[in-house]
This record gives C-alpha cells, structure tokens and sequence, in this order.
C-alpha cells in the first residue's frame, strides 16, 4: 500500500434540511445574485418538470425557491 496515497471517498446524496449553501441564482435583468441559505425541504416529483428547494435566504431574510442548479452546497447538516 503506498503510505501517501489519498483515501477520498464521492458520494453522491439529496439536498437536507439545514444543509448550509451557497446561492446563485440570475435576477430578472441577467445579474447574477450570490448569498448564503439554509435548505428547508426539497421538492422533486413529477408534477414540476424542474426539481427545486425550498431555502432560507439569509440577505433578504425569508424563505425562497431556488432550483436545484442554483444551489451549492458549503456545509452538510447535522
């Protein structure tokens, strides 16, 4: 075995609730918005043809959707 060989592991897993990301999302004029949110639930089913979550954003302190694509995810919740 080599002693410096590195053991990363990518796994792929669902947006949490409490998961901590980084928002970035394009405003109605093409400007591109970035902040920092909480997810509160994700909505995928086949009713909506683009799976989005519901997330806390912390700059405009309320609740928004965001598509799935928008989002990036800065720290897992507990």
């Amino acid at each position: 075995m080599e002693k410096n060989k590195k053991n990363f592991e990518i796994r792929a897993r669902g947006w949490e609730p409490g998961d901590l990301v980084k928002i970035k999302a394009s405003t109605w004029n093409g400007h591109r918005e970035s902040t920092i949110g909480i997810v509160i639930e994700e909505v995928s089913n086949k009713q909506y043809l683009f799976p989005y979550a519901l997330v806390y954003d912390m700059s405009h302190e309320k609740m928004k959707q965001y598509y799935l694509y928008d989002l990036e995810l800065i720290s897992p919740g507990a």
